[in-house]
């Protein structure tokens, strides 16, 4: 009874009402504390740590936002999180640091060149994101940008956004490892405008909406009981 409970509850309030945790990592700056109000205003209790914790650190949240660089010998410390139903959100140049990890489902990392920098969904309602279209942009960068991160060549991951002009230059992805999930993004974890130097979009932020909520296993009312504080729902 208890848990048709908590899965109505899922269906109306597919974040907050489970209490799911995340585990934001990162330097304090303004867009480290824009990030915070953004999760929280989606619903999700956040912890704001300054280091990494071990696996077993990992293993008391939901999914773990990884804003703090990273290092590769970090990759397998994620891999033991995801092994057991965990879920990680890295950004930017982070696959590079931490050597391109089979769990990332992409091959290869690179940088990409242009004087318009817009990245846009790759394919309609990714991850069911509500009202987001092929083509839409996500970012907007009105400068000459050298050196955006890019991942190509996928393995198993889903390429959600892809650099303008360019389908192969993924800019946001997401992946299915064993039990656990990996998302990637280019660009702000979190809905953010520069002014003159760019912004993110509407679109954007429903397709951000969607990648918390399938991190966290409430993607389509999926119900995530590995362990975590979701242990207490078995």
């Amino acid at each position: 009874m208890r848990r048709l409970f908590v899965m109505a509850l899922s269906l109306l309030f597919p974040c907050a009402a489970l209490g799911y945790h995340a585990l934001l990592v990162t330097d304090p700056d303004d867009q480290a504390d824009a990030l915070h109000d953004f999760l929280t205003g989606l619903g999700y209790t956040v912890t704001v740590a300054r280091d990494y914790p071990d696996a077993s650190g990992m293993a008391d949240y939901d999914f773990v936002v990884c804003r703090k660089g990273s290092l590769e010998g970090m990759a397998p410390t994620f891999e033991a999180y995801l092994d057991v139903g965990g879920g990680v959100f890295i950004w930017s140049g982070q696959p590079k640091y931490l050597g391109m990890p089979a769990w990332l489902g992409m091959s290869f990392y690179d940088n990409w060149f242009g004087s318009y920098a817009r990245m846009q969904a790759a394919r309609d309602n990714p991850l069911d994101a509500p009202g987001v279209l092929e083509g839409d942009a996500f970012y907007r960068r009105v400068y000459y940008w050298d050196g955006g991160a890019v991942l190509r060549d996928p393995t198993t991951a889903t390429v959600d956004g892809s650099y303008y002009n360019d389908a192969g230059a993924a800019s946001q992805i997401h992946n299915e490892y064993g039990p656990g999930r990996v998302a990637w993004s280019a660009t702000w974890l979190h809905p953010w405008d520069e002014g003159e130097y760019g912004y993110t979009t509407e679109e954007y932020e429903s397709y951000l909406e969607a990648v918390y909520a399938w991190l966290c296993g409430s993607h389509i009312g999926v119900e995530k009981t590995t362990w975590g504080r979701l242990k207490a729902l078995e």
